[in-house]
């Protein structure tokens, strides 16, 4: 997917000639590298799927699609790929429940009448994407501090590397406390400090990341830990959790050789997109032909298409993020044998 006006490909099933969906989407552009997508069926039914692309306005760009296959059972996930929540299994990741609020795997469109929470999954973009959420509630056990765990098990050791850590979420409401993160010895105690941890409530419904960088010679656990007070206000949900070998890049510093980084394009509000790019941009005497951090045709750069050809006109593009969402994002050593 390459083009500078906002584009997207989504994927629909056609079942008695009527389109469900969108199931998957994916609304900004990839570059010209070519990027992995799944989407898992629950249940087994006749349909066909829909490919379909779509963009706001007119203009120079391209989709293009490889190596379509259909398995039986979950998706398989490449290495470094994140964990989506999509199928049932939640990724055979552990979830803990002891003062009676639980995390749940939910989509978008089950939110229902006042109730709050993501309206779109971080992975698909659509009110079909699963991910987990947390709420408050009025039987929890006690009036504080009532804590849910997602624990991702059995993390192989970063050997000579290191290991980032990075993940998608959002938490608003007056009885959510905090979202931390833990790294443990598998089976062992809890640490008393969390390596990341965000206390703030956000007032929109934009995916937030998180990172921290780990160096754990020993297999360990990765551990989530939702607090909320007693009540029914608010939530904490989370997405695209994903262990990545070599340290995460300070906050804001990206070379854009693998994707963009804790960077992100608006969902709305923009009618241009930075891009991901090699070499030469599509249009005539513009852009670098090299980029800065390799100084040849395959290093991977930004761009913004200032002008769209068809429209003549300027338009704006934003690439934003949130460095508050970075607190104590040193990396953490562990000696545990």
């Amino acid at each position: 997917m390459h083009s500078p006006s906002p584009i997207s490909l989504e994927v629909y099933a056609l079942q008695y000639n009527q389109p469900a969906g969108p199931l998957w989407m994916k609304k900004t552009s990839a570059g010209t590298a070519w990027k992995y997508g799944t989407y898992f069926f629950a249940k087994s039914i006749n349909m066909s799927v829909i490919l379909r692309p779509s963009r706001i306005s007119l203009g120079i760009g391209d989709i293009a699609v490889d190596d379509l296959s259909f398995n039986v059972g979950r998706c398989p996930i490449m290495k470094g790929e994140p964990c989506d929540f999509e199928a049932a299994d939640i990724c055979g990741f552990k979830l803990e429940s002891p003062d009676g609020v639980s995390w749940k795997r939910v989509q978008g469109r089950s939110l229902k009448g006042n109730q709050t929470g993501p309206r779109v999954d971080k992975s698909y973009g659509t009110t079909e994407g699963h991910f987990m959420i947390v709420r408050p509630t009025t039987g929890a056990r006690i009036a504080g501090d009532n804590k849910a765990y997602i624990i991702m098990p059995n993390v192989p050791s970063t050997g000579i590397y290191r290991s980032c850590v990075r993940f998608w979420y959002q938490m608003n409401g007056q009885n959510v406390i905090a979202l931390n993160m833990f790294m443990r010895p598998s089976g062992g105690e809890l640490p008393q400090f969390s390596l990341w941890s965000h206390g703030s409530k956000h007032g929109d419904s934009t995916w937030r990341v998180g990172q921290r960088t780990i160096d754990a010679p020993y297999t360990h656990e990765i551990l989530f830990e939702a607090m909320l007070e007693r009540g029914d206000k608010g939530f904490i949900a989370i997405d695209d959790i994903v262990v990545k070998q070599g340290a995460c890049p300070n906050p804001g510093s990206c070379d854009f050789e693998e994707d963009l980084c804790t960077w992100q394009n608006p969902e709305t509000g923009v009618e241009v997109e930075w891009i991901r790019n090699s070499g030469p941009t599509p249009t005539n005497d513009t852009g670098p032909d090299v980029d800065h951090t390799l100084g040849t045709e395959t290093g991977s750069y930004i761009y913004l298409q200032a002008e769209n050809p068809v429209k003549k006109h300027k338009m704006t593009g934003i690439l934003n993020q949130n460095f508050s969402a970075f607190l104590r994002n040193d990396v953490f050593h562990s000696g545990h044998t």
